[in-house]
């Protein structure tokens, strides 16, 4: 279960950070900014579009998953499908901000894959928090993958529903809505 929320983050968040890296480094993004879109427009599209892309690899990774593993979500597959917009509505801004912080492509994956490994690491995907120590524990609290890993244990393997445990949601769009007013403001200083 969570190596489909690792696809989903892989291919959202890096397409974002690519597209929007790629905007500047070409001049495409100063061309559009001049049109009169908005900051905030050109935000909503990028993470709107990664975030369709997103939800359609989570489809391909469930084909795969039931085909190959027989895995069938034992909660409501739309609820799933909710979490993980969630998820990806955070991870894409994540991106977007990656992006619009940095001046290169090659800045961008560098900084973009510390920051995976160390949200991976703490997310509790691969060590238990009674591995940790309390610190970096408490770090759970402002990651996403911890947030996705579990709430789609609760959805996909206990067959819970969003409404049993909505904090997992919330927290997501939180960290989403944060992200998305840093990179609005962001994209307005590039003028």
């Amino acid at each position: 279960v969570t190596m489909l929320s690792l696809l989903i983050a892989i291919m959202g968040c890096c397409l974002a950070t690519l597209s929007v890296v790629t905007e500047k480094e070409s001049k495409t993004l100063e061309h559009l900014r001049s049109t009169g879109m908005s900051a905030s427009l050109y935000v909503f599209s990028k993470v709107l579009f990664f975030t369709l892309i997103g939800l359609g690899e989570l489809t391909l990774g469930l084909v795969i998953a039931r085909a190959g593993y027989s895995l069938v979500c034992a909660g409501p597959l739309l609820d799933y499908y909710l979490l993980a917009a969630c998820f990806l509505f955070a991870l894409v801004n994540l991106g977007i901000l990656v992006a619009v912080g940095t001046r290169t492509l090659v800045r961008a994956i560098y900084v973009l894959v510390f920051l995976f490994i160390t949200l991976i690491l703490l997310s509790t995907m691969f060590a238990p928090l009674d591995n940790m120590a309390p610190f970096w524990a408490s770090t759970r609290f402002v990651n996403p993958f911890f947030w996705i890993a579990d709430g789609s244990w609760k959805i996909v393997l206990k067959g819970l529903s969003v409404t049993d445990n909505p904090e997992n949601c919330l927290v997501l769009l939180g960290l989403g809505s944060i992200l998305s007013v840093i990179n609005i403001k962001k994209v307005k200083k590039l003028d």
